[in-house]
């Protein structure tokens, strides 16, 4: 009895740490995620950045971030609560999205510790296929002194033109801890 005891803890420990840190990773509610950056004043156009519509793989729910502001750089950011961090401990950052065929798109996670800011750690580009795919990237050397960690989504990165607009659609964002 006692083994399975023991079994039931570690298999229950093994659960928790591969729980997605993220509120609304999978998009079914309209919490969590929000436009940051440097973004239109125009709340009309604000609007239409961050929306939630039924085009995902066999008509799902999936967030879109509209880029229709080529003069300013918007990103999507969630930022949440960490303690008992180490920088040692390695992190998985999934997105599953459909990126137009060859844009680019980059992803990093912020730390900031009390007030501070302390950096971003992770930054990983990807290259959109225009087909549903899952991109990973693995992210270590967070600081143990973070207490707030935000994962960033950067669409068309660098932004060189208006040409570099147009939309991504995100149906899941993961971010774990990593086996």
């Amino acid at each position: 009895m006692k083994t399975f005891a023991a079994m039931m803890m570690v298999c229950l420990g093994m659960v928790c740490m591969a729980d997605n840190m993220l509120v609304n990773g999978d998009m079914k509610t309209n919490k969590g995620w929000r436009i940051w950056g440097t973004i239109p004043k125009d709340p009309a156009i604000r609007g239409q950045i961050l929306t939630y519509v039924n085009e995902g793989p066999e008509g799902e729910r999936v967030l879109k971030f509209n880029d229709i502001a080529p003069e300013h750089n918007p990103y999507l950011i969630q930022h949440f609560p960490v303690s008992g961090i180490t920088p040692a401990q390695k992190y998985k950052f999934e997105i599953e999205a459909k990126v137009p065929a060859g844009k680019r798109f980059r992803v990093t996670v912020q730390m900031v510790g009390g007030k501070k800011y302390l950096g971003s750690i992770g930054e990983t580009e990807f290259i959109g296929t225009g087909d549903w795919k899952e991109y990973k990237a693995i992210v270590t050397g967070l600081k143990a002194e973070a207490t707030q960690l935000s994962t960033a989504i950067y669409p068309f990165w660098p932004a060189k033109s208006p040409a570099d607009t147009g939309f991504i659609l995100i149906k899941e964002v993961d971010f774990e801890l990593a086996d």
